[in-house]
């Protein structure tokens, strides 16, 4: 009997803890929901949370993320500071590329500058 009340415990604690970060994935044409998942949980996204909406962040094959809101997050991840969550915008500006190894990156835009003769 204390055998099993321990394993549903650690079973419980363990969901709690996996719980996700993101409410809705739209999959584009190049990762699968697996590769997306892992992605988004692996990522830091303090100071992306937005105070009262789901923060939209879009991937270089069309894909769709959605961060949850700060409503959503608070009563999983009690440990985030104030510090994680803004109001000023409801999607990302930036376009989100997944890496071979897993994590995410923005590709910055280069300018090339013609010399002068």
């Amino acid at each position: 009997m204390k055998t099993t009340l321990l394993v549903c415990l650690f079973f419980s604690a363990f969901i709690l803890r996996a719980q996700k970060n993101y409410s809705e994935i739209q999959i584009g044409s190049k990762y699968t929901i697996e590769e997306i998942h892992l992605a988004i949980e692996k990522a830091n996204w303090c100071g992306y949370y937005h105070e009262t909406s789901n923060f939209q962040l879009t991937f270089d094959d069309g894909a769709i993320v959605y961060l949850k809101s700060k409503s959503q997050l608070l009563p999983l991840e009690s440990s985030l500071s104030e510090n994680c969550f803004q109001s000023k915008f409801l999607e990302s500006n930036d376009v989100f590329i997944i890496a071979e190894n897993g994590n995410l990156f923005v590709p910055k835009s280069t300018q090339f500058f013609k010399p002068k003769n």
